[in-house]
């Protein structure tokens, strides 16, 4: 299968819709993906890498104040991508927000990435690696897992569980919030519509061995936390220059 195949047949899923309650004292009115870094909000550098890797089809999950990314993907700089907006009129957790959007997608891979979160990786290879797989973890080794939790894998590359985070600061690998996902994981998910994608799939499918993972040691920022937000720039201008403007 070519290069241009496995783009054109995936779609990547940005999950937008949380509040970002623990960044809430510096981005009190936008939705955290669309905090300000430099000339422009955290989730257009995502959605310019993900250009840059080779994928145009991408699925805006969003919720909270979701006419921010509306205005967002209307800016010309868009136009080549084959952009839509999967939206939660009622919260859905971020496995309803996913369901929702596979369910209404025409395509049948998926790439879900996290809107606040970004690991450099290379998403083309990551694809590749995961194809004959239902459900991949791209999960990344950090010298600091206090704030994020641990996977926990075994020797076939199957994760056994996800440790829940500790506070006590030690390295590890941890689960960096992307995912390639086959159409078929629509049949294991939850009947319901509203649940947690990281609770009620991930750790029980897990407990299946359904979960593989792929570790990488890249760089990865999470500006969940104020202190992180504040070195996204620098990290950005070091690790992501080509989506620098």
């Amino acid at each position: 299968m070519s290069i241009k195949d496995f783009t054109s047949q995936t779609e990547v899923l940005i999950l937008v819709g949380g509040r970002g309650t623990r960044l809430s004292s510096v981005v009190s009115d936008l939705p955290k993906p669309m905090a300000p870094v430099m000339n422009k909000a955290f989730v257009e550098y995502i959605i310019d890498f993900i250009k840059k890797s080779g994928f145009y089809n991408i699925a805006l999950l969003t919720g909270y104040k979701s006419e921010a990314f509306n205005t967002l993907i209307s800016q010309d700089k868009f136009s080549n991508l084959n952009i839509r907006v999967s939206h939660e009129s009622n919260p859905l957790g971020t496995g309803g927000a996913i369901k929702q959007a596979m369910e209404t997608s025409s395509f049948g891979k998926f790439l879900i990435i996290n809107g606040d979160s970004i690991i450099k990786l290379d998403l083309l290879t990551f694809l590749q690696q995961s194809l004959g797989k239902t459900l991949t973890v791209a999960s990344c080794f950090v010298k600091d897992i206090s704030r994020y939790g641990e996977v926990v894998i075994d020797k076939e590359g199957w994760i056994k569980s996800f440790l829940e985070k500790t506070g006590r600061a030690k390295s590890g690998v941890i689960n960096s919030g992307v995912y390639f996902a086959q159409s078929q994981l629509l049949t294991l998910m939850p009947a319901k519509k509203s649940f947690s994608f990281e609770k009620e799939c991930l750790e029980r499918l897990s407990l299946e061995k359904k979960v593989f993972s792929l570790v990488y040691n890249v760089p990865f920022l999470d500006i969940g936390i104020p202190e992180d937000y504040y070195r996204a720039a620098d990290f950005l201008k070091e690790h992501f220059p080509e989506t620098v403007d």
